[in-house]
């Protein structure tokens, strides 16, 4: 999914309260090498965010300055609107 939208919209994932090399674990296991991914070790960007549980997205549109947040799954047809949406 992260190739569908590479150059359009950045997609960040943030490891919290864990260590970094368990996190280079994940992005290997599941191929997500191409998306930046941030080791949140103190819990400082889920914080800023209101995030408590994985999974959860955050949806931030620099141009309005505005962003969604959504606690739990979501679908991917859902997910894959939202990101048509903010790519514009």
């Amino acid at each position: 999914m992260v190739q569908q939208y590479e150059g359009r919209i950045e997609i960040i994932g943030v490891a919290s309260r864990d260590r970094r090399p368990a996190m280079q674990d994940f992005v290997a296991r599941h191929g997500l090498e191409r998306m930046v991914n941030i080791a949140d070790v103190d819990g400082e960007v889920w914080q800023r965010f209101g995030v408590v549980a994985q999974p959860a997205w955050v949806f931030l549109d620099p141009d309005e300055g505005t962003g969604e947040r959504v606690l739990g799954a979501l679908p991917r047809a859902d997910l894959e609107a939202r990101l048509d949406a903010l790519s514009g």
